[in-house]
C-alpha cells in the first residue's frame, strides 16, 4: 500500500505542475494589466468593409445587429452587410433583407455550424470584385458601438490585417449569472488582450468582433477552419504562418452573455470538445516548436490552450486523489494525517481557488468600470462573489466536452431584450459619459456639437420644469 501511495503522490505532483503551468499566463497578464494596449493613428482614408453575420434562426435579434451597423459613424457607402442564413427555418432571411442586408442562403444539415457557414459565404464573396478591402465578422446578437468600424479602419490603415475588438456585454444586470459571464468577458479583454497588445503578442480570436483583410483570405483560400472551435483553429493556423493578430481596444461591441447555468454548460461543453482537439492538433505542436525557435508566441498559445487539459485534471484527478487519501487515512485511524489532508484540501480551495478568482472578478470590475454600462456597480458585487463558482461550472463543462466522443452545434436562445437604442442611450447617459475614455481623443466635431446641443436642450427642459413647479407652489401659497 505504501508503494501505491508513493505512486499516487508522484502523479499528484506531476498534475500540480501541469495545472500550475496552465495557469501561468493568467498570472503574467494580471501583473502587467496596467500597461496600455497598442494605439492606432487616426486614418484619413475610409476603407471599404464587408460585414458578415452568420445566423441560424436568429429572427429575434438580427434586426438590431443590422441597425447598429447602419448607425455607424462611418460612410455607409463603404459598408456592405451580408447575412449567411445557415439552415434557417424561421424568418431570419426576410428580416435581414428588410433591414437592407444581402442574404446568402445555405441549406446543408450535414454542415450546420459557424465554420461551414463562414466558408460557404466567403467562397461566394471572394469571387466578386466589389471593392471590399476587409471583412468584419459578427454573431447575430452583436451590437456595435457607433465608432466600431471607424476604429477598425484606423487599425487597418495602420497595417493590421487580422484583428479583434473589445468584447463588452449588453446584459450585465439582467441577473447575477449574466453579471458573472459579463465580468468573465471583460476579464479576458483586460488581462489577456490588453497585455498581449502591449507586448505585441498575437491575440486569440473569439469568433466575433473580428476583422480579417481580403488579402489574407486571398492568400489562405478563404475560410479554412470548420471545427467546433473554428476561431481558435483559425488563430493557430495564421500564427503558424507568422501573421500578426492585433487587438483594437477602442473598437467596442456588445454581445449577449449567458444568463443561466444551462446555457453556459452547453456552450462551454461545445468549446471543450472543439478546443481539446485543437490543442492536440495545433497547440501541442506549437509547444514543441517553441523549444527550437524560442519564440514566445508559440509558447503563449500552447499555454493558453493547455488550460483545457489542465481543467480536466483539476476536475477529475484532484477531487478523486484527495477524497481517496482522506478516506484511507480515516479508515486506518491516522487522525493526524486526516487533519493534515483536510487542511491541505481547505487551503487549496480557499487560497488557490476561491480568493484568486474572486479577486480577478473584482479587479476586472474596478479596472474596466469606465466601460461597464450600468448605473450602480453595487448590483454587480454578488456576481463578483460568485465568480469562483462560475469557474467551477466552466471547468466541469469544459471537461465534459473535452471527454465527449461527439458534440453537436446547438441553437442559441436569447433572453436579453437590449436593443441598439438601449446601448446608444447608455453611451449618451451622464454616468457613461463621465466614465468613458475610449472616444475622448478622436471624437468627431459634429458629434461634439450634437452632444453640446443635446445637453443644452436637456438643461432648458429642466429649467422649464423647475419654473412650472415654482409657479405651482406660488399658486398653492
Amino acid at each position: 500500500m505504501d508503494l501505491f501511495l508513493d505512486i499516487l503522490n508522484i502523479l499528484n505532483y506531476i498534475f500540480i505542475v501541469i495545472v500550475t503551468v496552465g495557469f501561468l499566463p493568467q498570472f503574467f497578464y494580471i501583473v502587467f494589466s496596467f500597461l496600455k494596449p497598442k494605439q492606432y493613428k487616426k486614418s484619413l482614408i475610409k476603407h471599404s468593409f464587408g460585414v458578415i453575420i452568420c445566423a441560424h434562426n436568429e429572427e429575434e435579434c438580427i434586426a438590431e445587429t443590422i441597425k447598429s451597423i447602419k448607425s455607424q459613424n462611418y460612410p455607409q457607402e463603404k459598408i456592405k452587410i451580408f447575412v449567411v442564413c445557415d439552415n434557417c427555418t424561421d424568418n431570419t432571411a426576410e428580416i435581414a433583407k428588410k433591414q437592407g442586408a444581402e442574404v446568402i442562403i445555405k441549406n446543408n444539415p450535414n454542415e450546420a455550424r459557424k465554420g461551414f457557414a463562414l466558408k460557404y459565404g466567403l467562397d461566394i464573396l471572394m469571387k466578386r470584385d466589389d471593392g471590399i478591402e476587409s471583412y468584419l465578422i459578427f454573431d447575430a446578437d452583436s451590437i456595435l458601438h457607433p465608432d466600431f468600424i471607424d476604429k477598425m479602419n484606423d487599425a487597418f490603415d495602420s497595417g493590421s490585417q487580422i484583428a479583434r475588438g473589445y468584447c463588452n456585454a449588453k446584459n450585465y444586470d439582467q441577473n447575477i449569472y449574466s453579471g458573472i459571464t459579463s465580468l468573465y468577458s471583460i476579464r479576458d479583454n483586460r488581462f489577456n488582450c490588453r497585455v498581449r497588445s502591449a507586448f505585441n503578442i498575437p491575440q486569440l480570436l473569439i469568433g466575433t468582433g473580428m476583422m480579417i483583410s481580403r488579402k489574407v483570405f486571398e492568400e489562405t483560400g478563404g475560410w479554412d477552419c470548420t471545427s467546433l472551435s473554428e476561431d481558435a483553429e483559425f488563430t493557430l493556423k495564421r500564427i503558424n504562418e507568422n501573421r500578426m493578430i492585433d487587438y483594437v481596444d477602442q473598437a467596442i461591441y456588445y454581445d449577449e452573455m449567458q444568463s443561466s447555468l444551462k446555457e453556459t454548460f452547453l456552450r462551454h461543453k461545445r468549446m471543450g470538445y472543439g478546443l481539446m482537439r485543437v490543442f492536440f492538433k495545433n497547440a501541442l505542436p506549437m509547444g514543441f516548436k517553441f523549444l527550437y525557435t524560442l519564440k514566445y508566441t508559440y509558447l503563449d498559445m500552447f499555454l493558453t490552450l493547455l488550460f483545457i487539459p489542465a481543467a480536466c485534471v483539476a476536475c477529475l484527478w484532484f477531487p478523486a486523489y484527495y477524497i481517496f487519501l482522506f478516506s484511507y487515512y480515516l479508515a486506518e485511524g491516522y487522525m493526524i494525517l486526516v487533519y493534515e489532508t483536510g487542511m491541505v484540501m481547505l487551503y487549496i480551495i480557499v487560497f488557490a481557488f476561491l480568493i484568486p478568482f474572486m479577486l480577478q472578478g473584482l479587479l476586472a470590475l474596478l479596472l474596466e468600470r469606465k466601460r461597464i454600462p450600468v448605473k450602480k456597480f453595487s448590483r454587480l458585487l454578488p456576481s463578483v462573489f460568485c465568480f469562483p463558482f462560475f469557474m467551477i461550472i466552466y471547468a466541469v463543462s469544459i471537461t465534459c466536452g473535452a471527454l465527449s466522443f461527439r458534440c453537436k452545434w446547438g441553437d442559441t436562445k436569447h433572453n436579453s431584450s437590449v436593443t441598439s437604442e438601449n446601448i446608444n442611450q447608455m453611451l449618451s447617459s451622464d454616468t457613461v459619459n463621465k466614465n468613458t475614455d475610449y472616444n475622448s481623443e478622436n471624437t468627431h466635431p459634429d458629434k461634439k456639437k450634437t452632444e453640446i446641443e443635446n445637453n443644452e436642450a436637456t438643461q432648458s427642459d429642466t429649467d422649464f420644469k423647475l419654473s412650472k413647479k415654482q409657479d405651482k407652489n406660488n399658486k398653492s401659497d
